[in-house]
């Protein structure tokens, strides 16, 4: 692991009252959506620390879900297959990953992130029961993911040391 790399970026956050954030496009996203999402960090004076393309191991989608995975009350809602499928879609092609600084980044990204979602018909929880397949076009592939709060000093380490 790169320990100055992490030390860098969250001295930075402490030092300049930034709040990181990092914004994930799933395999299967759009170019544009790429240029929107430059076009929003700029209007919001987002600064990108970094931007790659990553190929996302198990590891990393396990440690990216750790939360998500470990509530036995989702394997009751979408089924006992979901996190394998989840993994398969992850795992199938490059993601771009950006690590940004900004004032209210994370709100910012949630915001773009639930636009993106709502203008495929992506969906984050599904109201209504859903078929197999549904749920895997909807819901599986919702095209992006913001890292919450609590998770960005361990998906710095698994996505950007």
């Amino acid at each position: 692991m790169n320990y100055k790399f992490l030390e860098r970026h969250l001295s930075y956050k402490k030092e300049n009252n930034m709040e990181l954030g990092i914004a994930i496009f799933k395999p299967g996203y759009f170019p544009h959506n790429i240029e929107s999402f430059i076009k929003l960090c700029a209007e919001e004076k987002f600064e990108i620390l970094e931007h790659k393309e990553v190929k996302l191991s198990k590891e990393i989608i396990v440690g990216m879900y750790k939360n998500i995975f470990s509530y036995s009350f989702n394997d009751l809602i979408f089924g006992l297959d979901w996190k394998e499928e989840t993994i398969k879609y992850l795992i199938s092609d490059k993601c771009n990953c950006f690590l940004l600084s900004g004032k209210n980044t994370i709100d910012v990204l949630v915001k773009f992130k639930y636009e993106i979602r709502k203008k495929y018909g992506k969906i984050t929880h599904p109201k209504i029961q859903l078929t197999k397949k549904e749920f895997n076009d909807k819901v599986i592939k919702n095209l992006i993911h913001v890292v919450d709060e609590h998770e960005i000093q361990n998906m710095l380490w698994l996505l950007f040391s």
